[in-house]
């Protein structure tokens, strides 16, 4: 019996299935054939994707090219073409190729992704409107997390001529020549401290501005409310906007006023109004009034559920589409979340007087906000034997959920149990997973030290930027080691000695100065940073992205209980709990700049090793040591 010859579209479904089989080579032939059959992009995309797995990304491209000459259209060659530049280091063309499959299948949500990602180091230094488009699209599109965009959008802020009418910057001292100069003043980048290179928001433009429409553009408006701007400059802009809003409405047409206000509104919240507040500003406020550019002004400088009857006051705006966004996360939403903190159960007491001070905190302060998690996340291969079915994790900390919600991806066939001190964490978390459809998490109030209590035992258990916080974190973590299976992985995050060096500095100032942990505290330390802290301090902490949110600059430098720790002393643990490290957590160019330092630890598992490679890059750990050990 004969059999009918393959068509070029037989070779090239043949050829997919062996790419998912990891067949590189026969996928090749088969392309290859395909190609001798009739040329597609569908085959010289496909041979360029084996090139791109086999990391020859600049051999990769040729093929994309061939794709779109057949198929000018070939969004996922455009997408490629993307990667491939963003492998080889030239951010230019990926950024450009990546704007270019986003406009070519708009619906594809994966590629504004991606653009967020390959353009979150770019710096251009000329407007270009196609950039401003595809911020704005992936702006407008819900469910993307654009928080990782927030470099390219003040960029493209700074570079639009329209927004140079309202916003200017100037230098407070001598210009500083040279690429690094340049890039300081474009970018706006170091706070107005002692810094050769600094530069500040000049208001004298914004006060001789007649004109705001371009204030009430989709671009300003929507990037206000789904992305913060990590640099002080802009800061300063947004305080003295809104006390223009406040001080002088007769600037602004109606229209502008709630426009702009409404969509700050959120962007002070977000940041736990952490903005500057003058003494006018606050002798002002009592007295606004109640139209609908009132109400989103009053949410600028405080959450509307601080004002006495908010719920009856703004239920007839609630279909003003302006105000319809700020009521809903300022009010609705807090109103669901305080509803979810009565009915979330305690399954130990919280005596312990550090552990109650550390929950005081986190129920007045509650962090980070996260609406999304991204869709391509992974974990290290060391967690492989947590993916079988019905493994348990437990999650001891889990804050508002972010982490337990990515692993709850990762490992959907696991059962979670995440627990926390904070209701007001516990709520945030409990909401937004289920807003998101996760069924395998339980969220529970629970205090660490206390857990010895459970009869359960885990397969896993995570613990991210919670045991230095404890009365005694070697007491937590030896509670939770007795929780683990035999063979049980543990997922550890521990401050950094000496990665914290510079705020353990401003923490102290902040001790001996007095400033209390309250917003009217934490602001003004920040306004008189400049005059107490070095200028090598203040540089590293406006460098974090902690700094531009109340919650978070509290947690970094305000905290009730801190402890840090160094390597060797995180060996001693290791070996007093009779756990095995297994790896560290870091990028994979970090991990092979310590392999070439140290070749015959070929396993990066040598923390004697690891100890003198940190004294070398004191600031590898500023994000905390994060690793994985085993029982």
């Amino acid at each position: 019996m004969s059999t009918a010859p393959q068509t070029a579209e037989d070779l090239i479904q043949q050829a997919r299935s062996q790419l998912q089989q990891q067949q590189l080579e026969p996928a090749r032939a088969s392309l290859e054939a395909s190609l001798k059959l009739q040329k597609t992009a569908a085959a010289y995309r496909g041979l360029g994707n084996i090139q791109f797995m086999l990391r020859n990304h600049r051999d990769s491209i040729p093929f994309f090219d061939k794709a779109l000459e057949q198929d000018a259209g070939d969004h996922a060659s455009l997408a490629m073409l993307a990667e491939a530049y963003f492998e080889l280091g030239n951010t230019e063309k990926a950024v450009g190729y990546s704007t270019l499959a986003i406009a070519a299948a708009p619906g594809e949500i994966r590629y504004k992704e991606r653009f967020i990602h390959i353009s979150r180091e770019a710096v251009f230094y000329q407007y270009n409107h196609v950039i401003e488009n595809t911020l704005l699209d992936c702006l407008k599109t819900p469910g993307l997390d654009c928080a990782a965009a927030q470099g390219l959008w003040y960029n493209t802020f700074t570079l639009n001529p329209d927004f140079r009418l309202v916003y200017a910057l100037r230098r407070t001292a001598q210009k500083q020549g040279g690429l690094f100069g340049r890039i300081k003043e474009r970018m706006a980048a170091a706070l107005p401290a002692k810094d050769d290179a600094s530069v500040s928001f000049d208001p004298a433009l914004f006060d001789k501005a007649t004109d705001f429409s371009p204030l009430v553009k989709a671009f300003f408006l929507l990037g206000l409310e789904k992305i913060t701007v990590y640099t002080a400059a802009f800061e300063e802009f947004l305080a003295h906007l809104r006390k223009s809003l406040l001080l002088q409405p007769e600037r602004f047409t109606a229209q502008e006023r709630l426009s702009i206000a409404a969509s700050l509104a959120q962007y002070c919240f977000n940041t736990d109004y952490i903005l500057n507040v003058s003494p006018d500003e606050t002798a002002k406020l009592p007295a606004s009034g109640t139209a609908p550019a009132d109400i989103a002004l009053r949410a600028c400088y405080a959450p509307l559920t601080a004002i006495a009857n908010i719920d009856a006051l703004v239920q007839n705006f609630t279909q003003l589409s302006e105000l319809a966004g700020v009521i809903e996360t300022q009010v609705a939403e807090v109103r669901v979340r305080e509803n979810a903190a009565r009915n979330i159960p305690a399954i130990t007491p919280i005596a312990d007087a550090v552990s109650v001070k550390v929950r005081e905190q986190y129920e007045e302060s509650p962090y980070p906000r996260w609406k999304t998690i991204p869709r391509n996340l992974s974990l290290e291969r060391v967690a492989d034997p947590l993916r079988k079915p019905g493994a348990k994790i437990l999650i001891a900390g889990c804050g508002t959920g972010q982490e337990a919600a990515q692993i709850a991806t990762v490992l959907p066939e696991a059962q979670i149990l995440a627990v926390d001190l904070s209701l007001a964490s516990l709520s945030y978390a409990q909401t937004q997973t289920g807003k998101l459809g996760f069924k395998n998490i339980t969220f529970r109030q629970a205090d660490i030290l206390q857990l010895g209590s459970l009869t359960e035992r885990f397969d896993g258990i995570i613990s991210g930027g919670v045991l230095h916080h404890l009365h005694d974190p070697l007491k937590g973590w030896e509670v939770l080691t007795g929780l683990l299976n035999p063979n049980g992985l543990m997922r550890i995050a521990l401050y950094s000695k000496i990665a914290r060096k510079h705020l353990v500095v401003a923490q102290d100032v902040i001790k001996q100065k007095g400033f209390p942990p309250t917003i009217e505290g934490m602001r003004d330390f920040r306004q008189q940073s400049a005059a107490l802290l070095d200028r090598d301090v203040l540089n590293t902490i406006s460098a974090v992205s902690d700094y531009y949110h109340a919650a978070m600059y509290r947690d970094m430098l305000f905290h009730v209980q801190e402890h840090c720790f160094d390597i060797p002393g995180i060996d001693a643990a290791l070996k007093k709990l009779d756990l095995t490290f297994q790896q560290f957590i870091l990028p994979p160019a970090v991990i092979a700049q310590y392999v070439a330092a140290y070749p015959s630890d070929a396993s990066a598992t040598s923390l004697a090793n690891w100890h003198k490679f940190e004294q070398s890059h004191p600031q590898l750990f500023l994000g905390m040591y994060q690793f994985w050990c085993r029982k």
